[in-house]
């Protein structure tokens, strides 16, 4: 706090009061000597600024405390396996979280391990009290966010020694994290095409007839990671209304194709 680095004060004006020290947080990663700024004013329009060295200690020695980040996943993959779960939400957590394993044991760089574990906070998230149930969808939340908070502080590390092996290359079990889904269904004025894209990229969603033939192409560039919505009428790409029936809505992404029947009823 400031009350650490500035005490008391005057100038001409008068009393010199603080204001803020910054950065004002710490984490394992800066055990020892840091530089801070200081910032006072004395009330009366004039401000000051003036740097500080803190020294950041762990008396309790917490930040000896290794956490083996590669365990952790396996213990959350395990929990995960339990759950009963849809089996394309279960592979939606559980390849996210092999291939942050898979990254940071493979040393890949703190933020791109990061990145992953928030894509699977955001998913648990978005599936919460609906896919997963709210309990366990907040302690998958709860452990993760505990692996990035020691990456962040420098006590995580891969305990096996070994890089791990990288989930296992299966297009249509991969895009099927991506949970494709179309309500209502069936529909009779417009249905909406909803998908979920671990990490962005490029994608396509497609309407195809039951002999194979493209009726329109409702989507064709490159997204953020996230939900995505998408609306369809049951018309073709001109706009000419189809005939009652079943139809394959095709989405396409960097990690395969995944298939979903809509049935159009008029």
């Amino acid at each position: 706090t400031t009350a650490n680095v500035f005490q008391s004060g005057s100038d001409n004006c008068g009393t010199v009061n603080q204001v803020s020290v910054l950065p004002n947080s710490f984490n394992c990663a800066n055990i020892g000597a840091n530089t801070v700024t200081l910032t006072v004013n004395d009330g009366n329009g004039n401000t000051a600024t003036c740097m500080a060295s803190v020294m950041v200690e762990d008396p309790d020695n917490n930040c000896n405390q290794v956490v083996c980040f590669d365990e952790e996943i396996d213990h959350l993959i395990g929990y995960v396996e339990d759950l009963g779960l849809n089996s394309s939400v279960e592979r939606a957590l559980t390849t996210r979280l092999e291939l942050a394993a898979y990254r940071f044991c493979g040393g890949s760089s703190a933020s791109t391990v990061i990145s992953s574990l928030e894509s699977i906070i955001s998913y648990a998230a978005n599936m919460s009290g609906r896919r997963i149930p709210s309990e366990n969808a907040g302690y998958i939340i709860a452990q993760v966010q505990a692996l990035i908070d020691a990456i962040e502080n420098g006590t995580a590390e891969c305990c096996s020694g070994d890089a791990r092996a990288l989930p296992p290359a299966n297009p249509v079990p991969e895009a099927e994290a991506y949970l494709l889904d179309v309500a209502p269904n069936p529909f009779s004025s417009e249905t909406a095409i909803r998908f979920y894209l671990p990490e962005g990229g490029p994608v396509s969603l497609e309407i195809f007839n039951l002999q194979g033939q493209r009726i329109s192409l409702l989507l064709a560039e490159t997204l953020d990671a996230g939900y995505h919505t998408q609306s369809w009428d049951g018309t073709a790409d001109e706009g000419q209304s189809l005939s009652a029936g079943i139809y394959l809505v095709r989405l396409r992404t960097e990690a395969g194709v995944l298939l979903k029947k809509v049935s159009w009823v008029r």
